[in-house]
């Protein structure tokens, strides 16, 4: 499946929420992320392009309850227009250190608590990111629709609810926590 996505910065969750809400939006319960994230041994973050794929085990908490899910993404077109495979996994550490065994490592892992609604068809998420800050996402899945078109229909909704152009953000949450300096460099490059 394809994922196309935009993202910007928030200045008020709770505002953005009501102004969501107001337009139809329906959100669920808080979730709270721990995703560690892999790439393959000769790439570092600095890397990491079109084409290349990063790897993800996640364990997500919603109400108590704790799921694992493994995703691969490879950026297309820009790093928020991706192709995407996801599943629930029964052992995260096990499958960890199955991605060792294969050459990954983990440089960097993303905390989040975030709030997730659906309009039209289309995802979106209000994220608190440790060490980052806070996000509005909107997404939508595809399959080989434009990806350009998709994200100016996404932005232009989220213009409407109150988000400024001034505030987007063009990459994923990793690769900003890697240019904060919150990623380990890749093996063999000095550490």
């Amino acid at each position: 499946m394809r994922e196309i996505e935009v993202k910007a910065k928030a200045k008020d969750l709770e505002v953005l929420k009501k102004n969501l809400e107001a337009r139809g939006c329906v959100f669920g319960e808080e979730i709270t992320q721990e995703g560690k994230i892999f790439l393959y041994k000769n790439i570092g973050y600095q890397d990491v392009k079109i084409g290349v794929p990063v790897l993800r085990i996640r364990k997500q908490i919603k109400a108590g309850a704790v799921k694992n899910i493994f995703t691969l993404k490879v950026p297309l077109t820009n790093m928020l227009d991706k192709r995407e495979h996801e599943t629930e996994i029964v052992d995260a550490e096990q499958m960890e250190k199955a991605l060792e065994a294969m050459g990954y490592y983990m440089p960097l892992e993303i905390k989040k608590t975030r709030v997730k609604g659906k309009i039209n068809g289309d995802e979106v998420c209000l994220d608190q990111v440790d060490n980052l800050g806070t996000f509005v996402e909107m997404e939508r899945l595809a399959q080989d629709n434009d990806p350009e078109q998709v994200q100016a229909e996404l932005y232009k909704f989220l213009e409407t609810v109150g988000v400024s152009r001034v505030d987007q953000v063009t990459k994923g949450y990793d690769i900003l926590l890697y240019e904060a300096g919150f990623a380990n460099p890749k093996p063999g490059a000095g550490t």
